[in-house]
C-alpha cells in the first residue's frame, strides 16, 4: 500500500513540474508577444509622425479619447501622465523664453552697434544682461523629476503589488507602453527645440561675420554668446538628465513590477507546493488511519463471530448444567438413588398415558353422540321416503282406476249414442262443444316426473267422478262433448285424502319440467344465434358479391355505351360517305347523259369514223370512272365485340 501512494505522489509531482514548464513557456511567449506589440506600436507611431498626423487624439498613444482597456482607472498612473504633460508644457515655455531671450540679445546687439558707430569706444555703456526668466523652471523640473516621479512610481508600485490580477498587469503593461511612446514623442520635441535653439544661436554669429573688424564690444558679445551657449548646453544636459531619470524610473518600475509578479508567482507556486505536500501528508495519514480502521474492523468482526459461537456454547452448557442439577437434586432427595429415579420416570410416563386416555375417551364419546344423531336423522329420512313411496303408489292406483272408469264410461256413452241415433228423429243441430281432453298416461310406462308441462294430476283425478253428462250432442263431422258435475281439484283431494306432499311433488315436477324447457329454449336460442351469425356471414358475402357484380355491371355498361357511341360515330361517317358517293353517282349519271347528248350531236355533225372513235374513248373513260367508284364502295363487314360472332354490320367505305 505505501508503495502505491509513493508512486501516485511521484506521478503528481511529475505532472506538477510539467505544468510549471508549460506555464513558464506560456509566460515567455506572452512576453515575446508584448514586445512584438510594442515594436509594432512604435512603428505605427513613426509612420504617423512621418505622415504628419497628430497622435494626440489616438487612444493607442494615450490621447484624449476614452481608454481602450476596460479596466479600473489607475489614478497614480494618470497623475504620472499629467505630470509628464506639465513637464512638456514647461519645456515649451522654456523654449519660448529662450526665443524671447534671443530676440532681446539681437536688439541689444543692434543698439550697441548703433551706439558704437555714434560714440567713442571708451564711453560705451556696459551691457546689461537680462536675467533669464526660466531659471526656476529647471529647478522645478529637477524637483519634479526627483520627487514627484519617484512618488508616483512608488504609489503605482504599491498599487500593483497589492493587486496581482492579470487584467491589471495587462493594463499596466499597456500604460507603460503608452508612457514610453509619450517619452519618445517628448524626446523628439526636445530635439526639435534644441535644433531650433541652435539655429537661433548660429544666426547672430552670421550677423557678426557680416560686420567689420573685431572690437571690444565684439569680445564682450562673444563672451555673452559663449555664456549663453554654455547655459543652453547646461539646459540641454539637464533636459537629457531628466529624460534619462524618467526613463530610469520607468524601467525601474517595470523591473519592480516584473520582479513583484515573479515573486508573487513564486510565492503562489511555493504555497501550492506546500499545500500539495500538506495534502499528500494528510492523505497518507488518512489512508494509514483507514487501513488501521479496516484492520480493527476485521479483528472486531472475528471477535464478534467468536463471541456468538461462545454464546451458543454457553447456552448449551447452561441447559446441560440445569438438567444435571435437576437430576442431582432428584437423586439426592430419594434414599435409594437408582430405584427412586426409575420409579419417578415410570410415574411420569403413567401420568402422561392417563391424560392421553382421558382425552381419547372424551373424543370417542363425542363421536358416538354425533353418530347416534346422524342415525336418527337417517331413520327419519328413510321413514319420509317410505311415506312418499306409499303416497306415490296410492296416486298411481287412483290414476289407474280413474282411467279404467273413464274408458268404461266412454264405451257406454258411445253405445248409447249409437242406439239413440238409429231410432230418434233428426233434431236441429245445437252449437258444437269443443272437448279439451288431457292425456292420461299409463302409470307403468310414464312416471309423473316425465309429464308434460301442461298436464297435472289434479286435472286427471278430476275426471274420476261418475256423474252423468248434462248435455250430449253428436252431429256431422265434429263430435262435441261436455262433461258436467265433475268434482273440483280440492274436492278430489279431500275425497282421496291426499296429503300436501302430493302438491309439493307436483310443483317440483313442474319446476323440473320448466327447467328442462328452459334448457331446451336456451339451446334453441344458441342454435338460432349460430344460425343467425352464419346467415349474417352469408349475407355479407352475398353483399360483397352483389357489389362486385354491380361494379362489373356498371363497368361493362360503360364499355358498351362507349362502344355504342363509337359504332354510332362510325355509322354516321359511313352514312356521310354513302351520301357523298350517291351524289357522285348522280353527277356521273348526269355527266354521262350530257356526254351522250354531246356525242349524238357530234355524230350528226362529224363523220361516222371520228364519231365512233370519240364515243369509244368517252365510254372507256366512263367505264373506268364507274369501276373506280365501285371499288371505293366495296362492302366492309365489321363484327361487334359485344354481340355474337354471327351478327355482322355491313357498311360501305
Amino acid at each position: 500500500m505505501p508503495s502505491e501512494y509513493e508512486d501516485k505522489y511521484l506521478l503528481l509531482r511529475d505532472e506538477n513540474t510539467t505544468l510549471k514548464k508549460k506555464k513558464n513557456e506560456q509566460e515567455a511567449t506572452i512576453k515575446r508577444m508584448y514586445t512584438k506589440l510594442a515594436m509594432i506600436e512604435e512603428k505605427l507611431t513613426k509612420k504617423r509622425l512621418s505622415d504628419g498626423k497628430n497622435n494626440q487624439d489616438d487612444p493607442e498613444t494615450g490621447g484624449n479619447k476614452a481608454a481602450v482597456v476596460p479596466v479600473r482607472r489607475d489614478l497614480d498612473t494618470e497623475k504620472f501622465i499629467a505630470a509628464l504633460k506639465n513637464e512638456n508644457a514647461t519645456l515649451r515655455r522654456k523654449n519660448q523664453s529662450l526665443m524671447e531671450k534671443n530676440r532681446w540679445l539681437e536688439e541689444q546687439y543692434r543698439q550697441s552697434k548703433r551706439l558704437s558707430s555714434g560714440a567713442a569706444p571708451a564711453t560705451r555703456p556696459p551691457v546689461q544682461k537680462r536675467p533669464p526668466p526660466a531659471q526656476s523652471t529647471p529647478r522645478s523640473s529637477v524637483g519634479f523629476a526627483g520627487s514627484t516621479l519617484e512618488k508616483q512610481a512608488e504609489n503605482a508600485r504599491k498599487l500593483h503589488r497589492d493587486t496581482f490580477s492579470g487584467d491589471l498587469e495587462v493594463a499596466l503593461k499597456k500604460r507603460l507602453v503608452i508612457a514610453e511612446k509619450q517619452l519618445m514623442k517628448l524626446q523628439a520635441e526636445n530635439e526639435q527645440l534644441r535644433s531650433n535653439s541652435s539655429r537661433l544661436q548660429l544666426k547672430p554669429r552670421r550677423d557678426n561675420n557680416e560686420d567689420s573688424g573685431p572690437s571690444d564690444d565684439e569680445d564682450d558679445e562673444m563672451k555673452a554668446n559663449h555664456n549663453e551657449a554654455t547655459n543652453l548646453e547646461l539646459d540641454q544636459m539637464k533636459r537629457e538628465l531628466r529624460d534619462r531619470q524618467a526613463q530610469l524610473v520607468i524601467l525601474n518600475a517595470r523591473y519592480e513590477n516584473l520582479e513583484s509578479n515573479a515573486l508573487a508567482e513564486r510565492e503562489i507556486q511555493e504555497k501550492t507546493l506546500g499545500q500539495m505536500e500538506q495534502m499528500n501528508r494528510q492523505v497518507h495519514k488518512l489512508r494509514t488511519q483507514l487501513q488501521d480502521a479496516v484492520m480493527e474492523k476485521e479483528e472486531l468482526e472475528i471477535r464478534i463471530m467468536k463471541a456468538g459461537e461462545q454464546e451458543k456454547d454457553m447456552v448449551l452448557l447452561r441447559e446441560q448444567n440445569r438438567l444435571l442439577e435437576e437430576r442431582m437434586t432428584s437423586l439426592c432427595e430419594s434414599p435409594f438413588i437408582n430405584d427412586a429415579f426409575q420409579r419417578k420416570e415410570r410415574i411420569d410416563k403413567l401420568f402422561d398415558l392417563e391424560k392421553l386416555t382421558q382425552v381419547q375417551k372424551e373424543t370417542i364419546t363425542h363421536m358416538t353422540e354425533e353418530n347416534q344423531n346422524l342415525q336418527g336423522v337417517i331413520r327419519e329420512l328413510q321413514s319420509s321416503i317410505k311415506q312418499l313411496k306409499q303416497a306415490k303408489d296410492r296416486v298411481e292406483q287412483d290414476l289407474a282406476q280413474m282411467a279404467h272408469h273413464l274408458m268404461e264410461e266412454r264405451n257406454a256413452r258411445s253405445l248409447e249414442a249409437i242406439k239413440s241415433t238409429a231410432g230418434s228423429v233428426s233434431a236441429p243441430r245445437p252449437d258444437p262443444l269443443v272437448i279439451v281432453r288431457q292425456r292420461t298416461p299409463e302409470p307403468q310406462h310414464q312416471p309423473p316426473e316425465k309429464r308434460d308441462a301442461c298436464s297435472s294430476p289434479v286435472n286427471n283425478n278430476a275426471a274420476q267422478g261418475k256423474s252423468p253428462a248434462l248435455s250430449l250432442n253428436v252431429g256431422g263431422g265434429v263430435v262435441t262433448r261436455k262433461y258436467g258435475g265433475l268434482p273440483s281439484a280440492a274436492c278430489f283431494l279431500d275425497a282421496t285424502g291426499a296429503d300436501d306432499d302430493n302438491s309439493v311433488k307436483h310443483l317440483r315436477n313442474r319446476v323440473h319440467v320448466l327447467q328442462i324447457a328452459h334448457l331446451k329454449s336456451m339451446q334453441e336460442l344458441e342454435r338460432c344465434e349460430k344460425m343467425l351469425q352464419a346467415q349474417t356471414n352469408i349475407n355479407r358475402e352475398l353483399a360483397l358479391e352483389i357489389e362486385e357484380l354491380t361494379t362489373s355491371k356498371i363497368s361493362s355498361s360503360n364499355q358498351l355505351q362507349r362502344r355504342m357511341k363509337e359504332f354510332e360515330l362510325l355509322c354516321e361517317e359511313r352514312q356521310q360517305r354513302i351520301y357523298t358517293l350517291q351524289a357522285e353517282i348522280k353527277q356521273l349519271k348526269y355527266a354521262r347523259e350530257k356526254m351522250l347528248l354531246q356525242a349524238r350531236e357530234a355524230n350528226e355533225a362529224c363523220s361516222d369514223d371520228s364519231a365512233s372513235d370519240d364515243e369509244e374513248d368517252e365510254v372507256a373513260s366512263l367505264s373506268e370512272s364507274l369501276i373506280l367508284a365501285s371499288r371505293d364502295m366495296a362492302p366492309v363487314y365489321t363484327t361487334s365485340h359485344g354481340e355474337s360472332p354471327g351478327v355482322q354490320f355491313v357498311g360501305y367505305v
